[in-house]
């Protein structure tokens, strides 16, 4: 049994040791004791808000901190504000995975017009009212609130 962990503990050794020397050398090296690991950064979406965040470990309780500025999200197709007549909201906060219906096709009130996933459950959306549909608010794939207005239809 003890043959197996030297064995381990030499492996473990020789592959430090090996990517200690593959680094390059304008790389600050860690002294005895320290642990040091190069900074990691990530986008972070919050909310609609991106946040570029950069993670880096702390050495004998000194850390470097920054303040981050929230990056502008894309830009998306103005959504309308207001319930204007024949809008159809999408009534429950998820996933808009896809429309069943597309802008000049005729819905009657209880047609399904779209899917969208929350918590793992897909949910068919009705039309609450019929028409004609006149224009898509929101693109699939895109996280959508309660109160978000999906489509027109008049």
């Amino acid at each position: 049994m003890m043959d197996k962990i030297e064995f381990i503990d030499q492996t473990i050794h020789d592959a430090q040791q090996s990517h200690a020397a593959t680094r390059a050398p304008s790389v600050e090296r860690p002294q005895a004791g320290r642990e040091f690991d190069s900074p990691m950064e990530f986008s972070v979406d919050v909310d609609g808000k991106v946040f570029n965040v950069k993670i880096s470990r702390r050495w004998a309780g000194i850390s470097e901190t920054r303040a981050v500025k929230p990056r502008e999200p894309a830009k998306k197709e103005e959504r309308p504000e207001e319930m204007s007549a024949g809008a159809v909201p999408c009534g429950m906060a998820g996933l808009l995975l896809f429309f069943q219906v597309k802008v000049g096709d005729a819905v009657a009130s209880g047609d399904p017009v779209a899917v969208v996933e929350a918590m793992k459950m897909r949910a068919q959306l009705t039309s609450p009212h019929g028409g004609v549909v006149r224009k898509i608010c929101v693109g699939e794939g895109e996280m959508v609130g309660p109160d978000d207005i999906l489509m027109v239809v008049a």
